[in-house]
């Protein structure tokens, strides 16, 4: 009698853990259907940003047939073929590909609300699940078009399989682990760390038994990035194992003038669809002075931030304690999209009182050291693995986005907070309460100790939203955006939405407003060489080619690996009947930039004796 009701309490619990999950999957995928629907009308509903346009762009190019790139893969690979694999079934479409991330987001709440269960309870269970399902980050990422909901997704599916593993030590289970975490890190490279914890724990299971089970996983993993590698090697004849930037991310997180978030370094462009990995190439090249391999451009950056630790180590501490407080700061700290400023700007969902990241791990940090002393053995597991991966990003730098995945971790802690304190209700233990109140004080200052945002970023943003509009035709609204931007703090907006305007200006055909903005932006911004090109570029439609030689001559001194810089100053020089000058700024930018079409074709022209064709590109 007694084992027939032991048998249907279990049933009863397993089913009670599945409806909960069925629950919270639907009541998640409601909440991110109606921020989609609300996202598609703000104005960066159909105005991809940064790396959601280079997604949607790289995904296009391989569902119409581009499957192999012509070189290493600078950026993940997986989501833009998981993309253009939807694309290729259902056509692009921005709101299918967003409605497509919120069954992914939907379905991560419903997967930790299960693993919860499994590991915690029902109770913490349904916290899990309304945590997740409330967190705004985790709403927002749903509607873009990001690597954010997938990356998610496949990170909960390893967290499973690994407690799983770690559990039964059953040889399927490690092989599961593998090949999820090889999936998630085809995502983010950095999820590649979490392995080396779960091997760590494996030995301190298991012992020397560990080891069959530890080289299966390992295998799996090694299977699901092969492809990768093996494309790679195709593509540049180099061992790039996933992606090479890894080394020029490192750089911007280590070197002169960083916080310990993204601030790039002068004169490389921070969007992929505009020269991202063309800078950092050409950068690289210029100083080694040869052609280099994509595993020597990431190595490059690599020793430049090594160097540059080394040779002060006081910065490195500096930094290191920056970037430990930018990960527990509650503030979002953003490198694409900027949840704050579109809560403050835009009527949506995030405008809600829902959950962040403060409240999140203050309750986890909260639970690690309310359980750290007991019998909690999962407890110190999921500690682990969030430490192994702020790790991961304190590495590089701290930014929302590469912060995000740490909740997979903490949000499981953060839902047992509630049972810790029945425990010590129930063993009416004073001390290691007072030792848990602590220890979470001590994460509410962190989280709260910083106030982020303010006037600056808020123009950065308008103008990013500016520039996009730009971009897409939208003339009036980029106006606009760009009037806001430059009332907050015109020296934040940044060069290319002032720029952006100019071109506005220049298409309607008021060149007195194209003048005003170009010399604003070079007011704002003399260190810029895109400024000076572009004043290079207004100094030549007006005819005045001297002014037009030295605008184009200081972008070229600003930003040496620029090889249209060059053209323009090859043109310049042609017109005004300096030939060899000509000749040798096309040697100068073919030193740069040796393949570059339009240098070579205008070395051609100027030994023939024809004039240098014109270029209509604008920068």
């Amino acid at each position: 009698m007694f084992k027939k009701n032991l048998i249907t309490g279990w049933q009863k619990g397993l089913a009670q853990g599945y409806s909960l999950s069925l629950v919270i999957f639907i009541l998640a995928l409601l909440v991110r259907l109606a921020f989609v629907w609300q996202w598609y009308k703000t104005p960066y509903g159909d105005l991809l940003l940064l790396d959601a346009q280079a997604y949607d762009k790289w995904a296009q190019n391989i569902a119409n047939g581009e499957w192999l790139r012509s070189k290493a893969f600078y950026q993940s690979p997986l989501y833009p073929y998981f993309l253009a694999i939807f694309y290729m079934i259902f056509g692009r479409s921005l709101i299918l590909a967003s409605l497509l991330n919120s069954i992914l987001n939907a379905a991560t709440c419903a997967l930790l609300s299960r693993f919860s269960f499994r590991i915690f309870g029902f109770g913490p269970a349904m916290l899990t699940g309304l945590f997740a399902v409330f967190y705004r980050p985790f709403v927002f990422f749903s509607a873009p078009v990001m690597k954010e909901s997938l990356g998610l997704f496949l990170l909960t599916l390893f967290l499973i399989t690994a407690f799983q593993a770690l559990d039964k030590h059953k040889k399927r289970d490690f092989l599961l682990s593998g090949l999820w975490l090889g999936l998630s890190s085809l995502v983010r490279s950095n999820f590649l760390l979490l392995g080396i914890t779960l091997l760590i724990l494996n030995w301190s299971q298991n012992g020397k038994k560990s080891a069959r089970t530890s080289l299966l996983f390992l295998a799996a993993i090694f299977a699901i990035i092969l492809p990768a590698t093996l494309h790679n090697a195709w593509a540049s004849h180099d061992f790039v194992p996933i992606s090479y930037g890894g080394g020029f991310n490192f750089y911007i997180g280590n070197s002169p003038g960083t916080n310990g978030a993204n601030i790039y370094p002068p004169g490389i462009s921070s969007d992929p669809m505009k020269g991202e990995e063309r800078d950092v190439t050409l950068a690289a090249q210029q100083a080694e002075g040869r052609t280099l391999r994509p595993s020597e451009i990431s190595h490059y950056w690599l020793k430049r931030g090594f160097n540059y630790l080394i040779e002060n180590p006081s910065e490195f501490i500096i930094l290191t304690v920056n970037k430990f407080w930018l990960f527990w700061n509650n503030y979002e700290r953003a490198d694409n999209y900027d949840i704050n400023f579109i809560t403050s700007n835009f009527d949506t969902l995030l405008s809600c009182p829902l959950i962040n990241f403060g409240f999140i791990s203050v309750l986890a940090m909260f639970t690690v050291a309310a359980l750290w002393n007991t019998n909690k053995q999962k407890t110190r597991w999921l500690f682990a693995f969030a430490v192994t991966y702020m790790l991961s990003v304190m590495i590089f730098y701290v930014t929302d986005r590469y912060r995000l995945p740490v909740v997979i971790f903490l949000i499981p802690l953060a839902s047992a907070s509630m049972q810790a304190i029945r425990e010590f209700i129930k063993q009416q233990n004073v001390r290691p309460f007072l030792g848990a109140l602590s220890a979470s004080a001590v994460f509410i200052w962190l989280a709260l100790s910083l106030i982020g945002g303010g006037p600056t970023v808020m123009a950065h943003n308008w103008g990013l939203l500016s520039s996009l509009q730009a971009e897409a035709g939208k003339d009036a609204e980029a106006m606009i955006s760009l009037q806001k931007g430059l009332a907050l703090a015109p020296q934040h907006v940044g060069s290319n939405a002032i720029i952006q305007a100019a071109l506005v200006a220049e298409r309607h055909g008021d060149r007195r407003e194209e003048e005003r903005l170009i010399k604003l932006a070079l007011d704002l911004f003399p260190n810029e060489g895109t400024v000076h090109y572009n004043y290079g570029r207004l100094a030549a439609l007006a005819g005045d080619l001297n002014a037009a030689r030295a605008g184009f001559e200081q972008a070229t001194k600003i930003t040496p690996w620029r090889p249209l810089y060059y053209f323009g100053l090859a043109i310049v020089y042609d017109r005004l009947g300096r030939k060899e000058n000509a000749i040798e700024t096309v040697k100068r930018g073919l030193a740069a930039e040796p393949f570059d079409v339009d240098l070579n074709q205008a070395l051609e022209d100027l030994r023939a004796g024809r004039p240098v064709k014109e270029n209509t590109q604008k920068q």
